[in-house]
């Protein structure tokens, strides 16, 4: 049984738990986590090998979020981690026929393609945060048995939506600036946006840090919370709060770089429907792209 490409969920048969990868260091050992919210961290790109023999099908395993293959190191030795990493390698994943099993219909191994090794991913203990390792594979050892679940709402790569949902021809403006510590004692300025037009009947909600850039150079981060856009259509108000740069800082930055473009860069942000379900594939997706709104001064910003 072929893998298509496509985005999955690997879920190891015994231990039920999913695997992950945390962070984007090199070698970062890939982890079991207990079953709950979905993060982003545990969505993996299967690819098979163009030219696969028909018992010994190849492909490559890579971490959507972080951009990272599931690897080993050369000449594996039991109990090694599988890792992350930039580098690419392939895995000979193989359809298990689970006899008997009524509760797991399908379930695989992940061997090196090493033949040397016969080693598989395990899942040794059942806690959260558990390394996957190299153990031999045994295909009574439900430990060494995984589950390849395709992601609900992300069938392939190659249909993933690279660019923003929508045709934008939104103006973010900057219509005001204040000073935050006035009112909550926190040393930090305030920012209002006008920001239209954008679809109605829709929210962005942004999930990953927006960065206030000055050209290319990153300014501050920018806190927000849910930002609903049926809401903008009718005020066209948006209120932020600008991480770590107090008004004098953020009045003088603006004054001295009159040459300069200023921008928002988001990077990570959901998009659905206000009548959408709280559970629904369409509110569970993030769109993991660049996305950069340059910022318009009004007259009053602009000259004073």
């Amino acid at each position: 049984m072929s893998i298509p490409l496509g985005v999955y969920f690997i879920l190891n048969v015994a231990h039920c738990n999913i695997a992950s990868l945390w962070s984007n260091d090199d070698k970062d050992p890939l982890k079991c986590r207990l079953p709950g919210a979905i993060t982003g961290t545990e969505q993996w790109e299967i690819s098979p090998l163009h030219f696969n023999l028909p018992n010994r099908k190849r492909y490559t395993i890579k971490n959507v979020h972080h951009g990272h293959f599931a690897s080993f190191e050369n000449g594996p030795m039991l109990g090694d981690a599988v890792f992350g990493t930039r580098t690419e390698n392939w895995w000979v994943i193989t359809h298990i026929d689970m006899e008997g099993e009524s509760s797991v219909k399908d379930a695989y191994s992940i061997k090196c393609f090493n033949r040397q090794s016969g080693f598989s991913w395990t899942l040794m203990e059942e806690a959260d945060n558990t390394p996957i390792e190299l153990h031999p594979f045994n295909d009574r050892d439900r430990r060494s048995l995984w589950r390849i679940i395709p992601h609900p709402q992300l069938e392939a790569v190659s249909e993933m939506p690279r660019s923003i949902p929508f045709h934008d021809q939104s103006i973010l403006q900057l219509s005001s600036i204040w000073d935050i510590e006035q009112e909550t004692g926190a040393g930090a300025a305030g920012v209002i946006f006008e920001w239209m037009p954008l679809p109605q009947h829709i929210t962005i909600e942004f999930v990953e840090p927006v960065t206030l850039k000055m050209g290319e150079q990153a300014i501050a981060g920018i806190q927000m919370s849910l930002y609903k856009t049926n809401f903008v259509c009718l005020s066209g108000l948006m209120q932020l709060r600008v991480g770590r740069v107090t008004l004098p800082e953020l009045q003088n930055l603006f004054k001295g770089s009159s040459g300069e473009t200023f921008s928002l860069e988001i990077t990570g942000f959901k998009y659905y429907t206000d009548e959408s379900a709280p559970d629904s594939p369409e509110r569970k997706h993030t769109y993991h792209l660049l996305w950069r709104k340059d910022i318009v001064f009004c007259d009053y910003l602009r000259n004073n």
